[in-house]
């Protein structure tokens, strides 16, 4: 019975266009996290930020989460019908994605505050120290539970959005222990995995550590992974197409009706957003419509491949230009702006687009062994 109503899921961007649309999705939601806090930095456009309209840099990270929770499922369950698959690849596989990036992003935050700090224009002193080094290279910056009470380390200097990284990647860690629990012989090794990092997600199920930030994030992670879950299901497919789109085009509208300005981490809220996101991702798993558009698919997973470089520098950089600049606010934004997606893209280039080789290197190490 259950082979009759569970079906496999490809993201192939061959195969349908929901590859594209979430990478589209990642790339959108990375300039809208860096643009509103270009904005909000240098106090430009005030009509397009609370009271009037809810922070984009915020529903942003609503965004990812609910991406990541999805992207995260498909991994896991897709690379587990490979023979050999476990949980040594997974975390390999997770650390290359995330420290290929983040440990030079570390590197560059300092450098250019500690540059910053000696020009006598920089103001976010207590947050830069090796001690905040050290506590952000393991993932500890505002962390709840006993990191915090014994630890208390905030995020690095001027990159204050740096409090995301962790939750994402200890949630990483405790998803996929308890994922591969059950099948793996290291069951004492997966249960004390599952312990230290059980405190980042199960935290932010449905609270925060900074007041009113990020509230019940993980709920909404968990959203996303069970999206995916729900679209391997063969109902959904039975539905008419229009009942879905009206359906997804419903959910966002109950979202945007209840989201207020300023208090965009609602965990309430979040099922709306799911509900829209479920739609949207069951409809393009049955369309094609960008499938023979070689091109664009390239043009958009270029975009999106520096996202993640985009998010743990834009607010150093945007800082920085802010320091600097004497000029215009509206030329100096325009600027900042800019300037944070040229050096991200390059960044990447050396850093996140390679996490491939790096995971593949690792692997090699630990099959050598």
């Amino acid at each position: 019975m259950l082979q009759h109503t569970i079906k496999p899921l490809s993201l192939r961007p061959d195969q349908n266009d929901c590859s594209l649309v979430l990478d589209l999705a990642r790339f959108v939601a990375a300039q809208a996290v860096c643009f509103g806090h270009a904005i909000s930095i240098f106090g430009v456009y005030p009509g397009i930020q609370p009271p009037n309209v809810p922070y984009m840099q915020n529903i942003a990270v609503l965004v990812f989460f609910v991406l990541s929770g999805f992207v995260i499922a498909h991994t896991l369950i897709a690379n587990s019908e490979r023979v050999g698959y476990g949980i040594s690849e997974y975390l390999i596989e997770r650390f290359a994605r995330i420290y290929s990036a983040y440990l030079p992003a570390l590197i560059f935050i300092s450098l250019v505050d500690y540059s910053l700090f000696h020009l006598g224009i920089y103001e976010y002193y207590q947050h830069l120290s090796l001690k905040a080094f050290v506590g952000n290279l393991f993932m500890l910056q505002n962390c709840p539970g006993p990191y915090k009470a014994v630890l208390n380390v905030p995020s690095l200097g001027s990159a204050g959005q740096l409090w995301v990284v962790p939750v994402l990647f200890h949630t990483y860690l405790f998803m996929g222990a308890w994922f591969f629990l059950r099948a793996s012989r290291a069951y004492l090794v997966l249960m004390a995995l599952i312990f230290f990092s059980s405190f980042v997600p199960l935290n932010y199920l449905y609270g925060d550590v900074q007041p009113s930030v990020g509230t019940g994030l993980f709920s909404l992670w968990l959203m996303g992974f069970i999206t995916y879950l729900l679209n391997r299901n063969e109902f959904l497919s039975n539905v008419p197409s229009p009942a879905i789109a009206t359906v997804t085009l419903a959910f966002f509208f109950l979202y945007v009706a209840q989201v207020t300005p300023g208090s965009e981490y609602v965990p309430m809220q979040y099922v709306f957003f799911a509900g829209g996101f479920l739609g949207l991702t069951n409809i393009t798993l049955h369309t094609r419509v960008t499938t023979r558009q070689f091109g664009l698919q390239k043009a958009v997973r270029r975009m999106a491949d520096y996202s993640f470089s985009l998010y743990l520098l834009h607010y150093t950089i945007l800082y920085a230009c802010k320091q600097l600049w004497s000029g215009d606010s509206m030329i100096g934004m325009w600027t900042a702006f800019l300037l944070s997606n040229a050096i991200a893209f390059l960044f990447a280039r050396f850093t996140e687009m390679k996490y491939r080789d790096l995971a593949r290197w690792m692997k090699e190490r630990l099959s050598s062994r």
